[in-house]
């Protein structure tokens, strides 16, 4: 039997969008209609034993804030095995080969809010973060890279030539919408 939640509710699998449209997008592909006892969460469909293979929430507002405490809820709410954050993110075109449509799969995150302003410098300053397990990386993602099944799920026309394509590597990530490849920060 799974561990539950504080209110009883367990799920293997905790999905977490930003915004409404990757919500609905999310919730459409994983038939994630029925709504649960607790506010703000999806299923499939209501489980008399209260134990869900997958529940989605779409987090109170864009940032890291707001997904954390999410991601906080979910913990103590459904005690999840694996979290997936699904959503829209910004990157810089043609970076990688990473167009617009491909799959991109953390194997380690850069947070880089954490710096020190000191005689007109920005001095990086690290934080510890628990990165996506060798499993997740190895028996998940990897094998996204090869396997074409996932594909077909997708309804929405590619923006660029080609077909979507699973990306695993690092990702930079904090508040600040950086938009600008040739500003001294961003680089």
């Amino acid at each position: 039997m799974p561990k539950a939640g504080r209110q009883g509710f367990s799920t293997k699998v905790a999905l977490i969008t930003i915004i409404d449209e990757e919500f609905e997008i999310t919730q459409e592909l994983f038939g994630l209609k029925q709504k649960l006892g607790v506010p703000g969460y999806f299923a499939k469909a209501e489980a008399p034993d209260r134990h869900y293979d997958i529940v989605l929430l779409r987090a109170s507002d864009r940032g890291n804030h707001a997904a954390e405490e999410a991601m906080i809820d979910f913990v103590e709410d459904f005690y999840p095995s694996y979290f997936v954050v699904i959503g829209i993110a910004g990157g810089a075109i043609g970076r990688n080969d990473v167009k617009l449509g491909d799959v991109v799969i953390a194997d380690f995150i850069e947070y880089y809010e954490m710096m020190k302003i000191e005689g007109g410098k920005f001095i990086s300053r690290k934080t510890p973060h628990d990165h996506p397990s060798l499993h997740m990386r190895a028996k998940i993602a990897e094998p996204l890279r090869w396997l074409d099944g996932w594909r077909a799920h997708i309804k929405t026309a590619r923006p660029d030539d080609g077909v979507p394509k699973v990306k695993v590597g690092h990702i930079a990530a904090g508040e600040k919408l950086l938009d600008d490849p040739g500003h001294q920060y961003q680089r």
